[in-house]
């Protein structure tokens, strides 16, 4: 995916997708779309709407034309009030991966111009650091994710809210608070750049960090989520260096594929370390022991150990592929 920050307010992006939402046509258009506001905007400040709200996911636009309301947000932001738009928006703003990398550096203590032209240059964005920096402070004050001090005047993230509000917004921002915090912090293990390679190979790191976040409620369940993404970064490492890794079952095989290269793409410690990794999935996900016939019981340590370990693994074996760095 192509990046592309346009430089337009997000209640402009929300009124679209409210007015696409609620649509009554299959073929909704752009014109449609121009009419709804009457000719308050042009259209070319229409269209970054549009463009805008793609980018998070939050419209799809067939080839065709027609513009329809993600599935995922299309209830909710039908249901909602003007005011309480930002919620969908928060939502994916905080799945959209320059605005997380522009977020885990202002979390760093950079500065927000900063942390834009950062963004700009990991993700090789379209736009400009200064229409990034103008666009995300717009963006991340509307959704309640950062505020600016008013002794500082820095920006930072902030989970909270003075509002009083209904319990199920308010559950709501817990929720995804929560979610967020758990991103900021699984892609300050992986790191920027490992990270932004994962968004253009179209690995998502939503279950690592579902496991992050279930791992005290379900440390069985965590654990085998939390290893797919190891799976799916080996299986594109081979796949990019051409190596047939079709036949493969799991990680283990998938990171013996990689030593048969010449010379071998990991390491042999990097290698029993994706081993380790899959054995303790492997107990969490086959139940009964073959040498015992009894299930093995997966406890909180052991899950939480073996999520934070993913990304560990997978950024040292980035760093040696990419940059024959060793370091774990």
């Amino acid at each position: 995916m192509e990046y592309s920050v346009p430089a337009v307010p997000p209640a402009l992006v929300m009124d679209v997708c409210k007015f696409a939402s609620s649509a009554a046509d299959p073929n909704f258009t752009r014109k449609n779309l121009l009419e709804c506001f009457q000719g308050k905007y042009q259209e070319p400040y229409i269209n970054r709407a549009i463009q805008a709200a793609s980018q998070l996911r939050l419209i799809e636009e067939d080839a065709q034309g027609p513009i329809h309301c993600s599935p995922r947000f299309r209830e909710d932001i039908r249901k909602a009030t003007r005011e309480q738009l930002n919620l969908p928006f928060r939502q994916a703003l905080q799945d959209y991966p320059p605005f997380i990398v522009y977020a885990d550096l202002l979390s760093k203590g950079y500065q927000s111009i900063d942390a834009s032209s950062a963004t700009h240059g990991i993700f090789s964005t379209k736009t400009s650091s200064s229409i990034i920096d103008q666009s995300f402070r717009l963006w991340g004050v509307y959704s309640g994710i950062i505020e600016q001090d008013e002794k500082t005047k820095m920006l930072r993230l902030t989970i909270d809210t003075e509002k009083l509000m209904a319990d199920y917004v308010k559950n709501l921002l817990e929720s995804l608070a929560s979610d967020f915090k758990a991103k900021i912090f699984m892609v300050d293990r992986l790191t920027n750049e490992l990270y932004a390679y994962l968004t253009t190979k179209n690995i998502d790191i939503q279950e690592l960090v579902d496991a992050l976040r279930g791992y005290e409620s379900n440390p069985s369940e965590s654990v085998n989520k939390g290893s797919k993404i190891l799976e799916s970064y080996l299986y594109k490492v081979a796949e990019e260096c051409g190596i047939n890794v079709t036949t493969c079952k799991g990680i283990t095989e998938l990171a013996d594929a990689l030593r048969q290269k010449s010379p071998p793409l990991i390491l042999k410690n990097q290698r029993n370390a994706c081993q380790g990794l899959a054995s303790v999935r492997n107990i969490s996900s086959h139940g009964v022991d073959p040498e015992t016939g009894k299930t093995w019981k997966v406890n909180e340590d052991a899950a939480l150990a073996s999520i934070l370990l993913t990304p560990i693994i997978m950024r040292s074996i980035y760093l040696y592929t990419n940059k024959r760095t060793q370091e774990f």
